[in-house]
């Protein structure tokens, strides 16, 4: 014989959190049931046909990685080497504008150098003062890289 009932002393919000749990159980016991009926009936033959091709696609994959990796290097590699030539470049421009630099100061005059006598003359001579052969017109490379001479010093001197 039972002298009281127990749920009559338990808060409405217990009650209602017991229910869910045991509904959610009922849910739970059913997706596992349902999985395991799913794994019996599953054939792995079909799962072994797909894996080789699972293989090749990362295969493939990592083909594809190694020649991006590569046309990157590439890149890389182009860009450092332009880098190399253009600090070369710089480095002719600056020992020819050091070099008209120091005969500016010591004659205070700019000039042409003779290829020939490796002579320097200054600029208002239209024949090399040791030689005495003419002075040849500017090449196409001489006007660069005075050019480039004139913008290494308008940066050096703004």
């Amino acid at each position: 014989m039972q002298l009281f009932n127990l749920d009559s002393f338990l808060p409405e919000s217990i009650k209602e959190k017991e229910k869910t749990l045991k509904e959610n159980y009922e849910k739970d016991k059913n997706i596992i049931q349902s999985f395991q009926n799913i794994m019996q009936n599953f054939d792995s033959s079909e799962f072994n046909e797909l894996l080789p091709n699972i293989n090749e696609i990362k295969e493939e994959k990592n083909e594809i990685k190694q020649i991006e990796s590569k046309e990157d290097n590439k890149e890389e590699d182009k860009k450092e080497l332009s880098k190399e030539k253009e600090k070369e470049n710089e480095k002719v421009v600056v020992k020819e504008m050091e070099k008209e630099e120091y005969v500016f100061e010591k004659f205070g005059k700019l000039g042409w150098e003779f290829e020939k006598c490796n002579n320097f003359n200054f600029e208002s001579r239209t024949v090399c003062n040791r030689c005495e052969a003419p002075k040849q017109p500017k090449s196409l490379e001489q006007i660069k890289l005075e050019n480039e001479l004139k913008s290494v010093d308008k940066k050096r001197n703004p």
